[in-house]
């Protein structure tokens, strides 16, 4: 028995109320898979701040005590910087004016994050051993190690060498002050760590 006009035309937007249905589905699905991604990287920025935040300031009210923590990187991010509140000088900050800025407006920040987006918080107790009281380095394949030293009433943080800073240290001929400049040691770690500085 051949079909009526009416059949055909009722299977056809069946066909088609289906398809807009599987593609409603579709993006749904697609919008709920990037929105749980964006909330994992924020999970993993807040847990990577607490962390951080918490070791420094219990380790502050020990003396001398030193420890060496390595943290999950939260993505997004590549490189880390702190900064000496109480001693930093903003003309000795080059190579990142958001940071800068930020401390020649005395915004309550410290700890900077940079990436394809800019984080800054505040850790109470945070300082740095020495001039120019300020320091950055490069997250390694999503993680960082940093030293950190109880003061009693303080945590030094000591962040391993700057890639950036070794190569331009290097290459102007500069590797004997790294160690005055930063901390003993400094020029050592850009020769273990990028293998240069070495002689």
């Amino acid at each position: 028995m051949p079909r009526k006009r009416g059949q055909i035309a009722g299977q056809a937007l069946l066909y088609i109320l289906a398809g807009l249905l599987f593609a409603g589905v579709l993006l749904f699905g697609i919008r709920a898979v990037s929105q749980l991604g964006e909330r994992g990287s924020q999970v993993d920025l807040i847990q990577f701040k607490a962390g951080l935040a918490n070791d420094i300031i219990s380790l502050s009210r020990s003396y001398k005590d030193v420890v060496r923590k390595a943290y999950e990187f939260p993505s997004g991010f590549d490189e880390i910087c702190f900064v000496d509140s109480d001693e930093v000088d903003a003309d000795d900050i080059f190579g990142h004016p958001l940071i800068k800025d930020s401390v020649e407006s005395d915004v309550e920040a410290n700890v900077f994050l940079l990436g394809d987006t800019f984080e800054a918080f505040y850790v109470k107790e945070l300082a740095l051993p020495a001039y120019p009281y300020y320091s950055c380095f490069d997250a390694d394949v999503g993680k960082v190690e940093i030293r950190l030293e109880g003061r009693g009433d303080e945590t030094l943080v000591q962040a391993p060498p700057s890639g950036t800073y070794c190569q331009n240290a290097q290459d102007g001929g500069l590797c004997e002050g790294l160690d005055i400049v930063f901390y003993s040691g400094y020029k050592k770690s850009c020769c273990d760590r990028y293998k240069v500085c070495c002689s």
